[in-house]
């Protein structure tokens, strides 16, 4: 399955890139998921949707495949599993950068399998909740690329906090609700947010 995506920041390419290109700086954006660590180029995660009083987690690894700083190209693959059931999704996203009236047009390619539960829904459920996804996505990036007026805080006064579970039915509203059963919809979420996950 391919889905595409696209969206325009407001800061130029090259401050949009060097953020893209960090996946410490661009997990927090990511509705949902925390960055575990880093083990040599791989990249551990953790995703958490809730459904109700149902909240389910994912364990992921992120590498780069591909890093052209001259093209102001990216591309990252991912893989998922459910830490307690048997799906799994993996997917390659390339995430392409243009100039735009000052900003950037980003465009996102994603090719995906899944296994599980997820496999047996289509292309129109997982849009209508990767739609709402990606715009709180780009929400989470303008903050970080916006510079904002903040006092010092020293690190002891630093609270590190667990990101909250993606609310798959604050998310999808009717469209996801009305069409498939809530323990399923958590499978199509996880693959939407895995696709995030850069």
């Amino acid at each position: 399955m391919q889905i595409h995506d696209s969206f325009v920041l407001s800061a130029p390419v090259s401050r949009v890139w060097e953020l893209l290109d960090d996946i410490e700086r661009t997990a927090p954006c990511v509705p949902g998921f925390e960055l575990a660590g880093r083990d040599g180029e791989i990249y551990t995660g953790v995703m958490r949707i809730k459904v109700g009083a149902i909240t389910m987690t994912y364990d992921s690894r992120i590498r780069f495949l591909e890093r052209d700083e001259q093209a102001r190209r990216l591309v990252i693959a991912v893989e998922g599993r459910e830490s307690r059931g048997d799906g799994g999704v993996s997917s390659t996203t390339t995430s392409a950068l243009t100039p735009h009236d000052g900003g950037t047009a980003v465009s996102l390619t994603t090719d995906v399998e899944v296994s599980g539960r997820a496999a047996q829904f289509g292309r129109g459920v997982i849009g209508d909740v990767s739609a709402r996804l990606v715009k709180r996505f780009v929400t989470n990036i303008e903050a970080q690329l916006t510079p904002q007026e903040t006092e010092r805080v020293e690190p002891e006064a630093v609270t590190v906090r667990t990101p909250e579970p993606v609310d798959l039915i604050a998310v999808s509203r009717v469209a996801v609700a009305k069409r498939v059963a809530p323990v399923a919809a958590v499978a199509i979420a996880a693959l939407v947010v895995w696709r995030l996950a850069r």
